[in-house]
């Protein structure tokens, strides 16, 4: 693992077959675009008020998809974007800790969680964990993949797609 940042240790390795990852990848992106009724990806329209790829677009991203179980998807990221504009504060698990379970039920309840007793339990869980292993970002989970170290090697055309993600 040399040079990756690790903050949070979990007893999983795997080898990244980057010839194959960039093959999907290529695969996955041109279903996206072609925007058909394949493929809808209602968490990749972020609110307003949110910059993608920071701690804070990690952390919406965790929670929203914590209660996105057996949901109209559609709706509840739509309810989710809505409430994030308002509320920012309410995606971030220094507050989510502080505030009742019952607060948070309710809230979750409005967003469209099906089970939202269970789903308040789920987020204060989630909340604990990244603070107490994480910082409080989950982006710390995960080590940081060279990406950046084997632009060279990679095919032109592939590499409009790690430009994309950047």
């Amino acid at each position: 693992m040399g040079g990756w940042r690790v903050c949070c240790v979990f007893p999983v390795e795997f080898e990244v077959d980057f010839d194959r990852a960039f093959r999907i990848a290529g695969v996955l992106l041109d279903l996206i675009r072609s925007g058909g009724w394949l493929v809808s990806m209602p968490e990749y329209r972020l609110p307003r008020n949110l910059m993608a790829g920071t701690r804070e677009h990690a952390l919406y991203l965790t929670y929203v998809i914590s209660i996105d179980y057996m949901t109209d998807a559609e709706k509840l990221w739509s309810k989710a974007r809505g409430a994030y504009e308002l509320y920012p504060e309410r995606f971030t698990p220094e507050r989510i800790l502080a505030v009742s379970e019952r607060t948070l039920e309710v809230f979750l309840r409005r967003l469209g969680a099906r089970f939202s007793s269970s789903a308040a339990k789920t987020r204060k869980k989630i909340s604990a964990i990244l603070m107490d292993k994480c910082g409080g970002d989950p982006r710390n989970m995960t080590p940081q993949l060279p990406l950046g170290n084997c632009k060279s090697n990679i095919p032109k055309s592939e590499k409009n797609y790690i430009e994309m993600g950047s």
